[in-house]
């Protein structure tokens, strides 16, 4: 007798540029939410690689949904390479609400980006702009940040400090009022900082008012050439003090092994040593970049992720780690079609549903197997990973750009379509505009959370998603294939030989729900394992004439 299976799928969002597997388009956003997600901004110029950075920005117009603030650092603006920030609408990624463009030759004005809490009083966060390649009265690249009115891109202030090449403003981090002056703190990098010695780098303080900047605390790397600063993050009160401490990385640090990199966790009260972080390997560049995350192994505690762009020959990766001990709680590595994956890191949220935040990393510089050079890659990783202290991290999804658009820059964006998930945004700063040729570079926002099926015996079956830009529902049928082995075939996955199921036509409601009854064979009323993947048959598809979703399993009983 056929044991019937019954796969019903919770309502989801779009995942990425006008198509998700299995799931129609037609979905009602959240209250106060008006994006249509996946659809991208190319910049104004060409070649300005808009997407080089890319933050979260807070509501700058009013609407009640968050906006972006993305950077084109190699944007001529009236001269050349003076780079541009562009402020975006969270309801309509597309629409630039204000442009701010850098005032002199080679700065690169949009490196770095951060918003502030409210320091001016008129209810909308100030933007924090870097240039660091910025000539001033010190010499070349000794680099500058800038203070933004967020609500219409006014210049505020400006600060510097007069030395050639110390590229300051290549790392932001803001925080709030962390040690309650009445003024919000920002901490900036300048890696390539003398600090009494050669390219030591440093971190300055900088405290941000109504007025604009005023001058902190500074802490310096301690050898020559370890370039202290390239990465900043804060961290919560880690050592009782009710202070928040703050993380720096310096990737080039030779420690066990050259370029191995190391990550200072210091405390924000009075600068002492509460952790130090070191790598293992040759060029392993532990630090390049540094994020919180809140609880990602269930402990309560704060933690740190931290790039490590150089792990395992170049292929790249990241760890979670805890920030004192220094104890590695989640590992996650690149592989053999990336190179540097790290470049670009992001905490996101809860993406897969188990109540632990996850993250993006990625990199520009990665090769899609299946076509291209230089297409850049997007992971989609899951923080809880194995649940093993110590163990790995998995991969929820990757995405790769298209042919040479070096896809990689992340940031987690907030929750833009008010339905309580976190969404997310990709910068692609080749990426070529279909509508002229150019090739500007593009940022694309995306709805949080990947596709997931539930069956009628309660399980949960994830699924890699599979997105094509400008790909309609409409354009193919949707299959959702199921056996109880798994094939040779790199593509097809599910073994033919053995019993399989063949579901084709999906079909959403109003609220993007659906369901799907189908059989497959009863073995002996034995429980089995039976195996799911989706397939897109495609003209325009690099393999097979199909896209692919990983395989996801579930037990029948």
């Amino acid at each position: 007798m056929p044991t019937m299976v019954r796969v019903l799928s919770r309502p989801h969002r779009l995942i990425a540029a006008g198509f998700l597997l299995g799931i129609g388009s037609g979905l009602a956003p959240g209250a106060g939410a008006q994006a249509p997600h996946g659809s991208t901004f190319f910049g104004l110029e060409n070649d300005e690689n808009v997407g080089a950075a890319l933050a979260p920005a807070g509501d700058l117009d009013g609407d009640g949904v968050p906006d972006i603030v993305a950077g084109a650092t190699d944007a001529g603006a009236g001269g050349f390479l003076r780079g541009r920030l562009y402020a975006l609408s969270g309801a309509d990624p597309t629409h630039i609400l204000w442009v701010f463009d850098g005032r002199t030759d080679f700065e690169m004005s949009g490196f770095a980006l951060a918003a502030l809490s409210d320091g001016d009083g008129d209810g909308v966060a100030e933007i924090v702009v870097s240039a660091p390649g910025y000539t001033g009265p010190g010499g070349a690249s000794q680099g500058i940040v800038r203070l933004l009115s967020g609500a219409d891109g006014t210049l505020i202030d400006a600060f510097t400090v007069d030395e050639a090449g110390q590229l300051l403003g290549a790392a932001l981090a803001a925080a709030g009022d962390r040690d309650g002056d009445g003024l919000v703190d920002l901490l900036v990098g300048a890696p390539r900082a003398a600090a009494g010695g050669s390219e030591r780098g440093c971190a300055l303080l900088l405290h941000v008012g109504a007025a604009g900047f005023s001058a902190g605390f500074q802490i310096e790397g301690a050898q020559d050439g370890e370039h202290l600063g390239s990465a900043l993050a804060w961290l919560p009160d880690l050592d009782g003090d009710l202070v928040e401490e703050l993380a720096v990385g310096a990737p080039d640090f030779d420690g066990g092994e050259l370029n191995c990199g190391r990550t200072w966790v210091v405390s924000g009260a009075d600068l002492s040593t509460l952790g130090e972080l070191f790598g293992s390997e040759k060029n392993e560049q532990l630090g390049a970049r540094l994020q919180p995350i809140l609880d990602p192994d269930g402990s309560g505690d704060t933690r740190l992720l931290v790039s490590q762009t150089g792990k395992n020959d170049l292929e790249g990766g990241a760890q979670i780690v805890d920030p004192i001990a220094g104890t590695v709680l989640r590992a996650y590595g690149g592989d053999s079609n990336t190179l540097l994956l790290g470049e670009s890191l992001s905490v996101v949220g809860d993406q897969d549903g188990d109540g632990v935040p996850d993250f993006l990393i990625g990199t520009s510089f990665a090769d899609d197997p299946g076509g291209g050079f230089l297409n850049g890659v997007v992971d989609l990783v899951s923080s809880a990973g194995d649940g093993i202290p110590g163990g790995t991290s998995s991969k929820l999804f990757r995405e790769y750009g298209a042919d040479a658009d070096r896809r990689g820059t992340v940031a987690g964006l907030g929750d833009l379509d008010g339905d309580g998930c976190s969404d997310y945004g990709f910068g692609a700063i080749d990426a070529i505009d279909p509508g002229n040729g150019a090739q500007p570079g593009s940022v694309c926002a995306l709805r949080g959370r990947i596709p997931r099926l539930r069956t009628d015996a309660g399980h949960y079956v994830d699924f890699d998603p599979i997105a094509v830009q400008g790909l309609s529902y409409a354009d193919s049928p949707v299959l959702l294939m199921a056996g109880t082995s798994l094939s040779a075939d790199p593509c097809f996955r599910i073994s033919f030989a053995q019993p399989y199921l063949l579901v084709g036509g999906f079909a959403t409601d109003a609220d993007g729900a659906l369901t799907v009854d189908s059989t497959i064979p009863d073995l002996a009323g034995t429980p089995l394992t039976l195996y799911l993947q989706i397939y897109v048959p495609h003209p325009g598809a690099k393999k097979k004439g199909a896209l692919f979703s990983e395989v996801a399993s579930f037990s029948v009983n």
